[in-house]
């Protein structure tokens, strides 16, 4: 169910671009929002049901609605997708899924306090199966790999291979951690870091052995800024001219990060 106070925000803001550019789409939703809140209509919301993960990853259109989840609730933001500050390419990432890994990039979401305000008036209903803790199976070699963000581009899960969709890759210079692009083929190493040993060695060198302490702390720290870029990087294209094997990557099985550490 959808307040009439949201249907008739939607109709103020396609008749009123022009008061859209000048006060910001956050600031007159937040607004909106507040005044939706006082009016006897938005009081008049039905009572919260049950849903499930199952249904949320079905409404992920227009046609059917697209809701998203946020902390075990469940949100239809049809309405609001055109009129997202963002973009509406950026908030359909989350369409089926949870927002939460997706805020945890864009902190300014809950930093700023208009979002969760925009957010409450859009719940529908609350998850009836939250997502719950993870419980390892140690004969499954993948099950400890870590989370993932649900907003890349998976092509395998065991082993992960994923890349960064358009809409994530462009955002800023450096990628953030969480969509970096991934590339597999065995599980996850696990590293002990108190148990961590570098040996270096060599004809005509001395042996050393660094414990992960050492190098943070005894030796110089560089700074390098880098992209790398998988070797299949855009194979999706070779593919229409002529078929090749491997994983159909498209254009972001690459990424750029500020690494720090010791120098060889």
């Amino acid at each position: 169910p959808r307040s009439r106070g949201l249907e008739r925000l939607s109709s103020i803001m396609w008749a009123s671009p022009r008061l859209l550019s000048r006060i910001g789409a956050a600031t007159f939703l937040a607004c909106h929002v507040d005044q939706c809140r006082r009016s006897a209509s938005c009081k008049e919301a039905a009572p919260l049901k049950k849903i499930t993960r199952a249904e949320v990853a079905e409404h992920t259109s227009k046609e059917k609605g697209i809701w998203v989840t946020y902390k075990n609730n469940v949100y239809d933001v049809t309405t609001f997708v055109d009129n997202h500050p963002g973009g509406h390419e950026k908030l359909m990432l989350a369409a089926g899924k949870a927002l939460d890994p997706f805020w945890r990039i864009y902190q300014q979401h809950e930093g700023r306090g208009n979002a969760p305000k925009i957010l409450e008036q859009l719940m529908i209903g609350e998850l009836a199966d939250p997502q719950p803790p993870s419980v390892q199976d140690s004969t499954d070699p993948y099950d400890a790999d870590p989370e993932r963000h649900p907003g890349l581009i998976f092509h395998n899960n065991k082993p992960c291979n994923a890349e960064a969709p358009a809409e994530l890759l462009m955002d800023s210079w450096l990628t953030p951690n969480s969509v970096w692009f991934i590339r597999h083929h065995h599980p996850v190493p696990h590293v002990d870091p108190k148990e961590y040993r570098l040996t270096v060695a060599g004809l005509g060198a001395n042996p050393v052995v660094l414990t992960l302490d050492d190098l943070k702390n005894r030796f110089v720290k560089r700074t390098v800024t880098t992209t790398i870029q998988c070797g299949g990087n855009r194979r999706s294209e070779l593919d229409k001219i002529q078929q090749t094997s491997g994983i159909g990557w498209g254009f972001g099985a690459m990424s750029t990060a500020e690494w720090e550490g010791v120098s060889l």
